[in-house]
């Protein structure tokens, strides 16, 4: 799942997508680029240094957290890697979105930004922090996520449908703000119900 919704995120910020394609091989060839391919590779190793970082915090067993530790460490050097593959695969076979990583006015700040992230993240699992490095970690790939949706900025598929074009019309988003506000008078109950069955908050879990 992650490496499919990687190549989807890839695609869509590739921006050849054949939205009239002449025969099926050329809109399956629109969605499996070398780029798109390599953005679905990123996003797993992206789900597995999260996954990772956090099971070092779920977990009881000290010898366990070590296994996930180790796994963290290695998995968020595979990280930097793809990240480094997913740049050079940019540079010749989507120069738009190198440009716009690179070359903004936010771009630079938000490498910054997530870099020390990234680091203290690192820092943080050698040293055995386990909650900091569980924060940075998310911070890290919450600031990979925001580049992403800035370079996407303003269109939602490159370059034929922006953000403006494919908004519903303004009633219909007033009845969805009113359905999700109606829903969350369920759901946030429910959230809470469970979190506290399995003890995540407020004690002890119920037995």
């Amino acid at each position: 799942t992650p490496i499919l919704l990687g190549t989807v995120i890839g695609a869509v910020a590739w921006g050849k997508i054949d939205g009239h394609p002449d025969s099926f091989s050329a809109f399956v060839t629109s969605w499996f680029g070398f780029f798109p391919l390599s953005v679905g590779l990123y996003a797993l190793a992206m789900v597995a240094f999260l996954a990772a970082v956090y099971l070092t915090v779920e977990a009881t067993e000290t010898d366990l957290q070590e296994d996930f530790r180790r796994k963290a460490l290695g998995s968020a050097f595979v990280l930097g890697a793809m990240a480094a593959e997913v740049l050079a695969a940019a540079s010749f076979d989507a120069p738009e979105i190198l440009h716009d990583l690179t070359r903004t006015r936010w771009s630079w700040a938000l490498h910054a930004v997530t870099a020390v992230a990234a680091i203290g993240a690192i820092v943080a699992l050698w040293r055995r922090f386990f909650r900091w490095a569980r924060l940075l970690a998310a911070a890290q790939v919450s600031m990979i996520i925001w580049g992403w949706a800035f370079s996407q900025y303003p269109h939602l598929v490159k370059p034929d449908l922006s953000l403006y074009e494919a908004a519903a019309p303004p009633f219909t988003l007033q009845l969805l703000l009113l359905a999700l506000a109606a829903g969350s008078l369920i759901l946030v109950p429910s959230m809470y119900y469970l979190f506290r069955v399995f003890g995540k908050i407020g004690g002890p879990p119920i037995t």
